[in-house]
């Protein structure tokens, strides 16, 4: 973890998002570790790929259709949605599901 960094949704409510353990695996990535970056998490070759093609598109240095952009957004975001249930069927220990550490549990605890 990154100097006490936590996802905001699981600091909150104990619940993993699509993207948790992405830090983490580009940091094994920076380390040349590739094995233990795709334990973390199997798609951050994709988000490596949308960080190099992003600033092109932007840029119209790389020309791609609005059709092109929507149609890859929407298959990228089915990839991360079944990639998510499938890391919490397998029982992944990046995902843990687990309410108890969410701050708005403790905070019902207070009464407030």
């Amino acid at each position: 973890m990154l100097a006490g960094y936590q996802c905001p949704l699981r600091f909150f409510l104990g619940i993993p998002c699509p993207f948790c353990g992405m830090t983490r695996a580009f940091l094994c990535v920076l380390e040349g570790d590739l094995a233990k970056s795709f334990y973390f998490h199997p798609l951050w070759p994709i988000v490596l790929g949308i960080i190099i093609i992003f600033p092109l598109w932007k840029f119209r240095l790389l020309h791609l259709s609005d059709k092109w952009i929507d149609h890859g957004a929407f298959a990228i975001g089915i990839l991360f949605l079944l990639c998510f249930i499938i890391r919490h069927v397998t029982h992944s220990p990046i995902v843990q599901i687990d309410f108890t550490k969410g701050v708005f549990h403790f905070f019902s605890y207070m009464n407030i």
